[in-house]
């Protein structure tokens, strides 16, 4: 219940903020760009996929996902929208066959990004942001001793996050830290012959790599 609370309340504030900047933007008398960012983020996120973790070793379970993408923003006054990549992963395998266990879960995360923005003075500021995927390829990819690769593709895979943002300009340099809730869900996960993930009690697994994330990030403001 504590989870779902947070997922909907992460939800709405996400909703929040790109309403927010739709209306900051076509209230302003005069619409104007004030600057262009480049960005790219590197960090982890704090995940628990109980499903899938139910169903490996345990020198297969996965704790966290490693997360590196880009991000392209413009700023119009104080609101910014852009687009944002996340290349998510993890993986992890038996070290004691070179040939042995091995599962991998890589998601490419394709969002739509709002943030709002307050300087602090002329080299620091605040943020909160928001994304909301809109393409979201995502697989499972297992291996087992002695046996071949075998892919699972996710038929529906849902993503957003909302976050706060601290960071430093030096013209046009930027350094940033950017912490919040992601919420990441792959379902219906089949080969391509249609044959479906299950777990040990022969049921469909969701891979739920939802969780709090950390990223730095670094770019280009000009």
């Amino acid at each position: 219940m504590c989870i779902r609370l947070v997922r909907a309340a992460a939800l709405a504030l996400s909703s929040v903020l790109f309403l927010g900047t739709f209306l900051g933007v076509t209230s302003a008398h005069a619409v104007e760009i004030s600057a262009y960012e480049i960005r790219s983020p590197l960090g982890v996120t704090l995940v628990k996929p109980s499903d899938l973790n139910s169903s490996q070793p345990g020198t297969l379970q996965i704790g966290f996902a490693n997360n590196f993408g880009a991000d392209a923003l413009v700023d119009i006054e104080s609101y910014g929208v852009g687009l944002r990549f996340d290349s998510i992963s993890a993986t992890r395998e038996d070290g004691a066959f070179k040939y042995g266990d091995k599962i991998e879960v890589a998601s490419r995360v394709f969002s739509l990004v709002a943030r709002k923005r307050w300087a602090i003075d002329d080299w620091r500021y605040l943020a909160a942001i928001g994304t909301v995927g809109v393409y979201n390829p995502s697989v499972v990819n297992r291996r087992a001793v002695g046996v071949p690769w075998v892919q699972y593709t996710s038929k529906d895979t849902k993503a957003f996050s909302v976050g706060a943002e601290g960071g430093w300009t030096w013209d046009p340099f930027l350094v940033a830290l950017e912490a919040g809730y992601q919420y990441l869900v792959m379902k219906s996960l089949e080969t391509d012959k249609g044959t479906p993930l299950l777990n040990g009690a022969g049921a469909p697994v969701n891979v739920d790599f939802s969780g709090p994330y950390l990223k730095v990030i670094l770019g280009l403001r000009f």
